[in-house]
């Protein structure tokens, strides 16, 4: 019988250039993501009603946005990391766990936001003198 490593053949990828090109991609979800936050803001603030659950949602927001800020930062730092070096793996991997876990929560918190918002009437976006004459026209 063969021992196992010898069935084992290298790897000749660029372990560097794929991390690369993974957090790249990860970074743009995120950017589209923050882009998407940007405009619940918005809508937010240019929301008449406001109530519990605009201030929950509101506070939600923001919390997803530093939070996926503070994700960039992290994932520049694994993205310009050298994996290949034994001495930053083990940091680089716990800065890779920190994004994970960040990532999850940005989720977590943005299905929140959108059952929120799901559940706001569209009628609060508008103002008294838009109202009245919604009223009138039913």
């Amino acid at each position: 019988m063969e021992p196992a490593s010898e069935n084992l053949v290298e790897c000749s990828c660029n372990y560097n250039r794929y991390a690369t090109k993974k957090t790249i991609g990860h970074g743009l979800l995120e950017f589209a993501l923050l882009t998407s936050n940007a405009m619940q803001l918005r809508t937010l603030i240019n929301q008449k009603q406001r109530d519990t659950i605009w201030l929950a949602s509101l506070v939600l927001v923001c919390i997803s946005i530093l939070a996926q800020v503070l994700l960039a930062y992290i994932l520049i730092i694994v993205g310009k990391g050298n994996i290949q070096n034994p001495e930053k793996q083990e940091k680089l991997e716990k800065y890779n766990n920190i994004a994970l876990f960040i990532t999850t929560l940005v989720s977590m918190i943005n299905v929140i936001i959108n059952m929120f918002m799901s559940t706001t009437s569209s009628t609060s976006y508008l103002d008294t003198q838009s109202l009245e004459l919604l009223k009138k026209q039913t």
